[in-house]
């Protein structure tokens, strides 16, 4: 009974100590995750590649209508406000607000040149957008064509 007593005192004491030495590790060197928006706007995006169905079509793109998403920059600002600058085309500004519980872009909300995107991957150094694009074939009919923008830094 004597032994019993001894390893109930020694397991309290243990236990009690473990309880004390396990703190809130509030020492201030917590890694916190940078929020959507901070991802956004920390720094100019730029046009990397252009993906449709899986497969790289940036420079098909590129050489069938002249669209080279390499050439596109993208600047968003935390104030809701956008610069975007296509090849030697002048800048379009305008306006960019989070949707859909911050998984969608949507720019110029309101206006005839409102746009939406789904934002597939947003990375610190990577931004994916995923568009579905109005086109039209040969002989002039809409075709639709779901694609992803990469961007990066």
């Amino acid at each position: 009974m004597k032994t019993f007593r001894s390893l109930f005192y020694l397991l309290l004491a243990f236990i009690t100590i473990s309880l004390v030495s396990c703190d809130d590790d509030d020492d201030g060197n917590d890694i916190v995750a940078p929020s959507r928006m901070e991802l956004l706007t920390q720094k100019e995006w730029y046009g990397m590649s252009l993906y449709a169905n899986g497969q790289d079509i940036t420079q098909m793109m590129a050489d069938s209508i002249d669209l080279d998403l390499r050439e596109w920059n993208l600047k968003l600002d935390k104030n809701g406000t956008y610069i975007s600058t296509f090849d030697n085309m002048p800048s379009e500004n305008g306006k960019w607000e989070f949707a859909n519980s911050e998984q969608e872009i949507v720019f110029d909300k309101g206006t005839q040149n409102e746009d939406k995107a789904s934002i597939a991957r947003l990375t610190s150094t990577e931004l994916f957008l995923d568009q579905t694009w109005q086109l039209e074939d040969e002989e002039g009919n809409p075709v639709s064509l779901a694609v992803e923008m990469r961007f990066g830094h």
